[in-house]
């Protein structure tokens, strides 16, 4: 009975699962994030200004400056680390026994590419890597020059 389950339901994600095409992207998130400056570059000045300037208008000083330190705390690394406080975590872990990875772009970068499609659509953006544009190819970038950061090359 499980076996014919399992096949039905192998046969159905085979169907509804859309081919993948090979990552065409590089793979250390340094190198991600490079890639992300050079697509930014790509971007027409006047989108890029109102992105930036949407987020600057968005965000409070408040988070600007939590922001600003946690990029700088982190490095190239920021977008893909733990935003979670270690008391936080020490608590939940406690009370809930389990442990809730809450990496940036997972929270505050989806937030971030939320503001930015306030503003600018995805369709509006170029794709990167054969893909359809879309905001988490380009948000990192935005949100660095909306708090101020200038990476470490």
């Amino acid at each position: 009975m499980f076996s014919d389950l399992r096949r039905t339901m192998t046969y159905l994600r085979s169907i509804f699962r859309p081919k993948r095409q090979p990552m065409k992207y590089k793979t250390s998130t340094k190198d991600l994030l490079v890639q992300e400056r050079e697509a930014w570059d790509q971007l027409p000045t006047k989108l890029r200004r109102r992105a930036v300037r949407h987020l600057q208008n968005q965000i409070s000083d408040e988070d600007k400056s939590f922001l600003l330190e946690f990029m700088k705390r982190n490095g190239n690394d920021w977008p893909f680390s733990d935003t979670t406080p270690p008391e936080q975590k020490a608590k939940i872990k406690e009370e809930y026994d389990m442990y809730i990875p809450d990496i940036f772009h997972m929270s505050g970068g989806m937030h971030t590419r939320n503001l930015l499609r306030e503003v600018i659509a995805d369709k509006e953006l170029p794709g990167i890597g054969g893909e359809e544009g879309n905001w988490d190819d380009f948000y990192s970038v935005a949100l660095e020059l909306a708090v101020g950061y200038v990476p470490n090359e």
